[in-house]
C-alpha cells in the first residue's frame, strides 16, 4: 500500500488540532482513537500526539 503526507500547521494544543473531537471529559484524538486527558493544558499536546514536526531544511 502507498503512503501519503498530509501537512498541516503544528497546533500550540489538542483544541486546536483538526484531530481533536469533543467537548469537556469527553475528548479524543481521532488521528490514533485515543483520549486526551482532561484538563487540556492551553500551550501543550499530549506525549502521545501522532502529529510529528517535519525537520527544516539544511542549507546547501
Amino acid at each position: 500500500m502507498s503512503k501519503s503526507i498530509l501537512v498541516i500547521n503544528t497546533p500550540r494544543n489538542c483544541i486546536e488540532c483538526p484531530l481533536f473531537f469533543g467537548a469537556y471529559t469527553d475528548m479524543i484524538c481521532k488521528g490514533n482513537n485515543r483520549s486526551i486527558d482532561y484538563p487540556v493544558p492551553e500551550n501543550r499536546i499530549q506525549d502521545w500526539c501522532p502529529l510529528k514536526e517535519i525537520p527544516e531544511k539544511k542549507p546547501p
